[in-house]
């Protein structure tokens, strides 16, 4: 049964999707399971989450600065 990616993959849904029966990588096709993929699209999501906090926190730290 082929893997299901997301529509929209982040960096490690992508690098699984990459060595997705890739010849390259022949020896880790195995390791590739959808339990893997969907591990990796949550690790995307609490990385992507984290970045939109601390850039939010960051737009509020500039717009509380003061022009000179």
């Amino acid at each position: 049964m082929p893997l299901q990616f997301s529509a929209q993959l982040g960096c490690w849904e992508r690098y699984l999707q990459r060595k997705y029966q890739n010849p390259l990588f022949l020896d880790q096709q195995r390791q590739i399971t959808q339990r893997a993929v969907d591990e990796a699209r949550a690790r995307d999501e609490a990385e992507r989450h984290q970045f939109y906090q601390s850039f939010q926190s960051l737009l509020e730290d500039v717009a509380q600065l003061h022009a000179r």
